[in-house]
C-alpha cells in the first residue's frame, strides 16, 4: 500500500476512534471535534534550528536574524586557560550574554589543535604530556590518549561545569578534546596534511582501544561537569564508539555536509537514523549536520539540503562565510529546512465531550482526546507536559493544570499521528457560573513558564493555544451544575 494512503487511512482511522468513543463517563455526553489550521511559521523551540557560526559573522544584518535559533563558536583552550589555573571563562560569558541581546542560544565547542598554531596551553607539555610536533614547527599537539592530557583536560572541563553552574545558559556542548579542530580525526583527508604520521602513532603507543578509552574519559568527564546539557560528538566510522554514543544519550554530529560525496552521505544517513530515529540503547539522540564548505552555487546548497531532510537533523550549522552576504535565493533554501529541522509539533484535531456534569462537590472532568502529528525531521528529546488554563472574560486566569502526555512527546516519530487518549481536564467545583475560553500549550518541564512553539495558527502572547469556549451554569431552583462546551472563536 502506498505510503501515503497508509497514513490518510491511519488519520481516519484515529479520527474516527476519537469521534466513536469519544468519552467513556457517566456524566458525560456527545462531543464535539476541534481541529486545527497548519502554519508555516518558523519555530524557535529548545533544542532544534539553526547554528550561526559567530567567528564568520561577527555582524549580521537584522533582517538576517530571525533564521538562526542559536549562536555557535569555537575557542582554543589555550585561549580560555592561557596559564594553569588562570581561566577566562568570562570570556564565554559575555559572548553568551550578547547572543541573549540578540534573542540566540549559545552552543561551542573547545579545541585542542587547529591548523598552523598550537591551540593547546604550553603548560600541558610541561606538566609531562608528550608533544606532537607538526607542519614544520609551526603546530604542537598534544597526545590526547595520554594519561597526563585527559587528567589536566578533566581538570579544565570541571572548573568550566563549576563556573557555569552545570550548564544552565548553555543549548549544548560540541565536544572536542580529540583530533584537529577538536573534530575526533587526525586529518588524513587533507591533501596538505603535515600532521600525524604511522611512526607518530607507533612512538606515543597509539591503538584503537586506547583511542576509545580516550573517548569515553572525556565524554564522561563533561558528563560529569554538565550533568543535563546536551552533548555533541563528532561522529566516528568505529560503531564501537558510536554504540558509546548512542548507549550514553551523546548526540552526534558531521561537519563534512558534501552532496558530491554520495557514498558517504549514504553511509551518513545510516548512522543518524539508526541512533536518531531507531536508538537500540534507548532515547533518540540529536544529529547536527554542517556544511563541508561556504557553498556559493544554489544548486550546491539544494542538493545539500537534499540529505538535511533525509535524516533527522535538530540543528544545522550554516557556515557559508558571512551570511549577510550570501545570495538572497541560498538564504530563501536555508529558511525553509529551518522549518523543518527539529520536531515540529501540529495538533490535528481534539475531541472534547459537549456537556459533563459536576459530581457534588468534586472536579468535573473534560476526558480530551487529542490527535497529534510531528510534521519535523527529527523526534524531541524532552517530555513535554499539556497544560491549560481558564481565562474569564475579562482576561484573567482562574484555573490552570499540566497534564503528562502518553505517549511521552520523546516517542512522537517524525510523520507519525500520535493519539493521546482521555487527556483529563480538571475543572474545580469553585469556579463561578459564567463564560470561559480554555486555552492550552505544551510546557517544557525544566523551563519555568515556557511553552512550545506549535505548527498551527492561534498562539497567544503567553504562547497558549485556543482549545473550547466553556459555560458553566447551575440550573435553576437546583444544585445542578453543568459544563457546556463549544468550538473556540477562531472557529466561527
Amino acid at each position: 500500500m502506498p505510503l501515503k494512503i497508509s497514513v490518510w487511512l491511519c488519520f481516519v482511522y484515529l479520527v474516527l476512534f476519537c469521534m466513536i468513543f469519544p468519552v467513556a463517563a457517566e456524566n458525560q455526553t456527545s462531543s464535539i471535534v476541534v481541529a486545527y489550521e497548519q502554519t508555516d511559521k518558523l519555530l524557535k523551540n529548545p533544542a532544534m534550528g539553526l547554528l550561526l557560526p559567530t567567528w564568520m559573522n561577527a555582524e549580521i544584518k537584522s533582517d538576517d536574524l530571525p533564521a538562526f535559533s542559536v549562536a555557535y563558536t569555537r575557542w582554543t583552550w589555550k585561549t580560555l586557560e592561557p596559564k594553569r589555573g588562570d581561566y577566562r571563562f568570562e570570556r564565554l560569558k559575555k559572548w553568551i550574554e550578547k547572543n541573549k541581546s540578540l534573542g540566540l542560544r549559545s552552543a561551542f565547542r573547545i579545541m585542542s589543535t587547529i591548523i598552523g598554531d598550537s591551540a593547546t596551553p604550553e603548560y600541558l607539555f610541561e606538566s609531562g604530556v608528550p608533544a606532537a610536533v607538526h607542519r614544520n614547527g609551526t603546530q604542537k599537539d598534544p597526545v590526547y590518549w595520554h594519561p597526563k592530557y585527559l587528567e589536566l583536560y578533566d581538570t579544565f572541563v570541571q572548573a568550566m561545569g563549576r563556573y557555569f553552574r552545570g550548564g544552565r545558559d548553555i543549548e549544548f556542548l560540541d565536544l572536542g578534546g580529540i583530533g584537529v579542530w577538536g573534530e575526533m580525526q587526525f586529518g588524513f583527508h587533507r591533501k596538505d596534511n603535515d600532521m600525524w604520521t604511522k611512526e607518530q602513532f607507533e612512538q606515543y603507543g597509539y591503538t584503537e582501544e586506547i583511542l576509545f578509552s580516550a573517548y569515553r574519559r572525556m565524554i564522561d568527564s563533561y558528563r560529569k561537569a554538565f550533568p543535563k546539557t546536551t552533548l555533541i560528538v563528532n561522529i566516528s566510522s568505529k560503531d564501537q564508539i558510536n554504540n558509546y554514543l548512542g548507549e550514553h544519550g551523546i548526540g552526534m554530529r558531521w561537519d563534512g555536509l558534501e552532496p558530491d560525496h554520495k557514498r558517504a552521505m549514504q553511509q551518513l544517513t545510516s548512522i543518524f537514523r539508526q541512533y536518531g530515529l531507531n536508538n537500540p540503547y534507548g532515547k533518540n539522540v540529536q544529529c547536527v549536520y554542517e556544511f563541508r564548505n561556504s557553498f556559493k552555487k544554489l544548486e550546491k546548497v539544494r542538493s545539500a539540503l537534499q540529505w538535511v531532510s533525509a535524516a533527522p537533523v535538530s540543528y544545522l550549522n550554516v557556515n557559508l562565510g558571512s551570511y549577510s552576504s550570501v545570495d538572497p535565493d541560498i538564504k530563501q533554501e536555508i529558511t525553509k529546512i529551518a522549518k523543518e529541522i527539529g520536531y515540529r509539533f501540529v495538533l490535528q484535531r481534539a475531541v472534547l465531550p459537549k456537556e459533563t456534569l459536576f459530581l457534588e462537590d468534586e472536579s468535573a472532568v473534560l476526558k480530551t482526546r487529542q490527535i497529534w502529528k510531528n510534521v519535523g525531521l527529527a523526534p524531541s528529546q524532552k517530555d513535554f507536559q499539556f497544560t491549560y488554563t481558564l481565562i474569564d472574560k475579562v482576561g484573567e486566569p482562574v484555573l490552570e493544570g499540566t497534564e503528562e502526555l502518553a505517549p511521552n512527546t520523546s516517542e512522537w516519530q517524525p510523520s507519525t499521528l500520535v493519539c493521546c487518549t482521555e487527556v483529563p481536564i480538571n475543572i474545580a467545583p469553585t469556579i463561578p457560573d459564567g463564560e470561559y475560553e480554555l486555552r492550552f500549550a505544551l510546557k517544557d518541564p525544566d523551563v519555568a513558564e515556557k511553552t512550545i512553539a506549535l505548527g498551527i495558527v492561534g498562539r497567544d502572547a503567553k504562547g497558549m493555544y485556543p482549545m473550547a469556549r466553556v459555560h458553566i451554569s447551575t440550573e435553576p431552583n437546583t444544585t445542578k451544575r453543568v459544563i457546556v462546551v463549544s468550538p473556540p472563536s477562531f472557529l466561527e
